[in-house]
């Protein structure tokens, strides 16, 4: 059993190696994103579908109670097939299932953080919700996973070095943690000296 574990250890330091060398910078730019989003007081909605729901939730959790530090809340909401904003209200076209949410709630500016590693009927319809509402988009997915649509940029683009679904999971989940401590960094100096370990 310690072998499997050694095993598992190993490749998850590795991918995590490869993450940083291949998408460090990518990293600091979703944070940035994210950084300059909420001075200008917008919302960051994070959709996660399957799999990912908890991922997604996760991170709208310490976004909206905390990561590191004690600090206000931040203005997050998760988009996810078991939240209340989708599942109770699920219309009859599935490719509705994410864009009506985001067409009753989100206003030109905010950022909308899809956690995704294929293709599903609500996500095309979504990213078009998205491109009309004037949203930023960031997608968070796998080597083998989705390709965004034509307007997205590589700079909103990251997919994590990893096929095995449960390492995918483990480095979306680490990309979302790097942005909280980041973001937690730039607005309230978390990472200062007189901070650094309280």
């Amino acid at each position: 059993m310690i072998d499997i574990i050694s095993q598992r250890t190993e490749a998850h330091l590795t991918a995590l190696n490869q993450l940083i060398e291949l998408h460090g910078e990518t990293i600091s730019l979703f944070a940035n994103r994210l950084i300059d989003a909420l001075m200008q007081e917008k919302k960051i909605f994070c959709c996660g579908l399957g799999a990912h729901a908890p991922n997604a939730a996760a991170f709208v959790a310490r976004m909206i109670d905390r990561f590191d530090c004690e600090r206000p809340a931040f203005p997050a909401i998760a988009l996810t097939p078991g939240s209340a904003l989708v599942s109770p209200f699920v219309p009859g076209n599935p490719e509705d299932l994410l864009a009506r949410p985001l067409q009753a709630l989100a206003n030109p500016g905010d950022i909308i953080v899809f956690v995704v590693s294929a293709d599903h009927p609500s996500l095309q319809s979504a990213f078009s919700t998205a491109r009309d509402l004037q949203c930023q988009v960031l997608i968070l997915t796998s080597e083998s996973g989705l390709r965004g649509p034509d307007f997205i940029t590589s700079e909103s683009l990251l997919a994590v070095p990893a096929t095995e679904p449960a390492l995918i999971h483990e480095l979306q989940l680490f990309v979302l943690h790097c942005c909280c401590d980041l973001i937690d960094n730039a607005l309230f100096g978390v990472h200062d000296e007189d901070n650094f370990g309280s």
